[in-house]
């Protein structure tokens, strides 16, 4: 399967990559200056809000406040997935460059394909899924 892109997609690609680097290096700045417990909110408070008018201008809905265990999954998800590791990172980052943190990060998806290997039966790694 052939796929084409045209300039937007790269202009897109180009921008996502320079935020997304860009925010290890705004992060080592940062934590110069700011306490780390003013650095985490303030960063996953601005990505909250450009998420949350993603979904809205793409019309995605959110589950009612009384459905508690679709909010407590996502509660979980958000601790674990960005507000943990945002600590860990923003806190490292005191005595860490923002080169080497990249790196560090950027290893995560291996980490979580060994971690899938071990911990979930029908995500073991074989020649076929390999391939």
């Amino acid at each position: 399967m052939s796929v084409t892109r045209d300039k937007t997609d790269w202009a897109l690609f180009a921008g996502l990559s320079f935020l997304w680097a860009s925010a290890y290096a705004l992060t080592r700045e940062a934590v110069h200056t700011l306490p780390v417990e003013l650095i985490l909110p303030g960063r996953l408070t601005l990505g909250a809000i450009i998420l949350i008018s993603a979904a809205k201008l793409s019309g995605a809905k959110f589950p009612p406040l009384r459905d508690l265990k679709r909010w407590g999954t996502m509660v979980a998800m958000g601790m674990t997935g960005m507000a943990a590791p945002f600590y860990f990172i923003t806190t490292a980052q005191q005595t860490v460059d923002s080169s080497l943190a990249a790196l560090y990060v950027s290893a995560t998806p291996i980490f979580v394909v060994i971690g899938a290997h071990f911990l979930f039966r029908e995500e073991r790694i074989t020649p076929a899924i390999a391939a």
